[in-house]
């Protein structure tokens, strides 16, 4: 009771309450860049200063303060984890893109590891919440984050050298540089994180030992571009990730092991005007992820599963005025040497499936006055499961008073994963396809100083794809004939003076299996929360030092067939700028000490504490 009235007080104090509203412009909405404020409400731009104020370890902690996203991991740094918007309780149902490129893997469908892009090399995040699949198809069932990683301009910085650490011997470098010569343009970016972890776990060739959930990964990214003359752009991108780290595994099962992930990304685009208001741009793109995973529970003998995901494709974007024309193709692969444990002992068997899909959009800009009409038809024909027709139709209204009216309507859809069709006892070949529609309405007032914003949103899907444990600890998938997502969400800011302002959102979600014929018969769905609160009171009690409150409230909710207690975490945050080119910061996660879960059986950290300092080199 005394949390919920926390909340509630938080609430009160900033009913007026997001940091002052500057225009921005927003590419995933259209593919081409565009007026933030002339969007709808469900979609928002992490910029690159919130980015740098947040000084969040990465993608998947930033992504936890935004109104409608909901972030599960099982506890250690590097194991799953996972975003889902909008009670789309599965990842493999919001689309993840990295400058447009897909990174949800082929096995599972979902961006299972979101640090293979570390934040010191991200530009901006851009956020559709809700349906996306008439522009990007399948796995934009509740919606699309796109990653726009850092590439060199003439007012980029030179150099960026970042250094932070802190508790558990946790240290992570990285740095950046920006070179522009002539009609080229090369960015070159490295991150490396390691720590020790906070959890332990008995070490089965050592009893009397301990072994902790350390952690250590390498990322490098490459951004170049030569202007090839005559209006034409050839742009190359290359991301490569490795990753090797032990998990203690659930408390409940003792699954403890290691795993090692190696990944590339590669994505190259040519782009040409060809007339004054047209214009074309081809992209090609392949990545590869490899997982090692080296079971160490007592009762494995040392099993040592690999999968391979390989996807490849190319996308055609023609913009012509106010028509966008496209067409993707992409091939995904899947290889898996993994362990059946249905027999004993458990065989080691290889399995390896594929399958491609094909497809068509177009999308028209239709402006009339203050209204503005974004009508999408998307056609997808996909190798096993035939023919999809995503029709989506955006409305959009500006008022001179600052007011802006939103609708959204769209069809979603999303195919079995090869995870849910075919993994050794904890699969179901018989799975169909889920098939839906997504509607959001919404309204936004916005000054210099003040933005409020509310959408009310609902999802409604047949054969919604779930898993629950058997007898044997076994997630066996299965379709549920009706599903619904229903509810709302408030963002509000206001700086109320320019050493103090808030930030605010709430979300109230209800995601359930609506099969039943009486209410009673309704049950919950996993992973979410009814109600969902993020705070954040920024001081500076001098232009170049800024302090940070940040309040994250999660009410119970199902994990696996447990109820997950709710729980309120503060987080403290300062950062002093010392000059234009070097600022130092401190930061103190779980203030409180909370000892909480968000995964059944997979502690989160205690209070820790970090520290960094940033360092630029301008041109």
């Amino acid at each position: 009771m005394k949390m919920k009235k926390a909340v509630l007080t938080a609430v009160v104090l900033c009913l007026a309450a997001n940091i002052i509203f500057a225009q921005e412009v927003f590419l995933s909405m259209t593919k081409y860049a565009d007026d933030l404020e002339k969007l709808p409400t469900n979609v928002t731009v992490i910029s690159q200063e919130k980015i740098q104020e947040s000084h969040a370890s990465d993608i998947g902690e930033l992504l936890e303060s935004e109104a409608g996203i909901t972030g599960f991991q099982n506890g250690t740094k590097g194991d799953m984890q996972a975003v889902f918007i909008r009670g789309a309780a599965n990842s493999a149902r919001t689309l993840v893109l990295i400058d447009g490129r897909k990174i949800n893997n082929a096995s599972s469908g979902g961006a299972d590891t979101l640090a293979a892009i570390p934040l010191s090399m991200v530009e901006r995040i851009e956020i559709i919440r809700g349906a996306g699949a008439a522009l990007y198809g399948a796995g934009a069932f509740g919606g699309v984050i796109n990653i726009i990683t850092k590439k060199s301009t003439p007012l980029s910085p030179l150099a960026e050298i970042g250094l932070s650490g802190g508790e558990r011997n946790t240290l992570n470098p990285s740095g950046n540089i920006g070179l522009n010569f002539g009609p080229a343009s090369l960015f070159l970016g490295y991150a490396h994180y390691q720590t020790d972890g906070y959890r332990y776990a008995p070490d089965p060739a050592n009893p009397a030992g301990q072994k902790h959930s350390d952690y250590t990964d390498d990322n490098f990214l490459f951004n170049g571009s030569v202007n090839l003359g005559e209006n034409q752009t050839l742009s190359l991108s290359a991301n490569k990730y490795n990753a090797d780290f032990q998990y203690p595994g659930s408390l409940i099962f003792g699954d403890l092991g290691k795993r090692k992930d190696d990944a590339y990304y590669l994505k190259a685009d040519y782009e040409i005007k060809i007339f004054e208001d047209m214009n074309l741009k081809v992209s090609a793109y392949q990545s590869d992820n490899k997982t090692d995973n080296f079971d160490e529970s007592a009762y494995s003998n040392g099993n040592h599963d690999i999968s391979k995901n390989e996807v490849a494709g190319a996308q055609l974007n023609l913009i012509w005025r106010d028509l966008t024309v496209g067409g993707e193709y992409g091939k995904e692969n899947w290889t898996g040497d993994v362990y059946d444990y249905d027999v004993f002992p458990a065989e080691r068997i290889k399995l390896k499936k594929d399958r491609d899909n094909t497809a068509a959009f177009v999308q028209y800009n239709f402006v009339m006055g203050q209204l503005r009409l974004l009508p999408t038809l998307r056609y997808d024909n996909n190798s096993v499961y035939g023919d999809f027709i995503s029709p989506a139709l955006s409305a959009i209204v500006n008022t001179e008073q600052n007011i802006k009216f939103s609708i959204n309507i769209s069809r979603v859809w999303r195919a079995p994963t090869f995870n849910d069709l075919y993994y050794p006892n904890n699969s179901n070949p018989d799975l169909k396809p889920e098939d839906g529609v997504s509607t959001d309405i919404g309204i936004e007032w916005a000054n210099s100083k003040i933005k409020i914003a509310g959408t009310f949103f609902h999802i409604e899907s047949d054969n919604l794809i779930v898993s629950e444990a058997d007898i044997f600890y076994h997630y066996i998938p299965y379709n549920i004939s009706k599903a619904r997502q229903m509810g709302f969400e408030f963002e509000a800011g206001y700086m109320m003076f320019s050493f103090l302002s808030h930030r605010f959102n709430y979300t109230y979600l209800e995601a359930q299996d609506i099969s039943g014929a009486k209410q009673s018969e309704r049950k919950d769905l996993p992973y979410s929360p009814k109600n969902s609160v993020n705070y954040t009171l920024n001081v500076k009690p001098i232009s170049d030092l800024s302090i940070s409150a940040v309040l994250h409230y999660r009410d119970v909710y199902l994990s696996g067939s447990k109820w997950m207690k709710e729980n309120i975490t503060l987080d403290l945050l300062s950062n002093y700028k010392v000059n234009k080119n070097f600022a130092v910061w401190l930061k103190v996660i779980n203030a409180g000490d909370l000892e909480y879960q968000v995964s059944n059986g997979y502690p989160m950290p205690r209070r820790t504490v970090y520290a960094g300092i940033d360092v630029k080199f301008l041109k």
